[in-house]
C-alpha cells in the first residue's frame, strides 16, 4: 500500500486474481444456483455464441468487494455497477484497478476496471460508505 490514506482521492491499487480451470467457474456459479447453463455447460455456452463455459457477473463482483475491502476493511460497499465489454473465460488472469475518484457525504466513488490478456473485460464504479 503507498503512503496515500487508502480511501483518499486519487488513490489507485491494482489486485491479481487467477482461475486456473472452467471447473473452479462451474463451481462459482452452482454455488450461486445459477440458471445459466453458459456457466455451467459448454455446449449451452457454445449454442449462446461464447467461446467456452464463461465466468458469471457474481464472480467478477466478488472480485472487486475483495480487492476493495482489502484496501479499506472498515467500508460497507453500497453499489456496484459495471458494464461488461467482454467474457471471463477460464485460464485466465483477471486485474482488478480500482481508483477514486470523488468523495462527499454520501460515500465514496471508486472507479474499477477489469482486464485479463484478452483485454477489457468489465469497468464501472462502486460506492463505499467509510465507518
Amino acid at each position: 500500500m503507498d503512503h496515500m490514506a487508502p480511501l483518499a482521492i486519487g488513490a489507485s491499487w491494482t489486485k491479481t486474481y487467477r482461475i486456473e480451470s472452467e471447473q473452479e467457474i462451474i463451481a462459482f456459479a452452482k454455488n450461486l444456483n445459477t440458471n445459466n447453463r453458459g456457466h455451467l455447460e459448454h455446449k449451452a455456452a457454445v449454442w449462446m455464441g461464447y467461446r467456452t463455459i464463461f465466468a458469471p457477473g457474481g464472480m467478477i463482483y466478488s472480485f472487486v468487494e475483495e480487492t476493495v475491502t482489502e484496501r479499506a476493511p472498515s467500508v460497507t460497499l453500497r453499489e456496484i455497477s459495471l458494464k461488461y465489454r467482454n467474457p471471463l473465460y477460464a485460464p485466465s488472469t483477471p486485474i482488478i484497478t480500482c481508483t477514486v475518484t470523488d468523495k462527499d457525504r454520501n460515500g465514496t466513488t471508486i472507479l474499477v476496471k477489469i482486464r485479463d490478456g484478452s483485454g477489457m473485460l468489465a469497468f464501472g464504479t462502486c460506492r463505499v460508505l467509510e465507518r
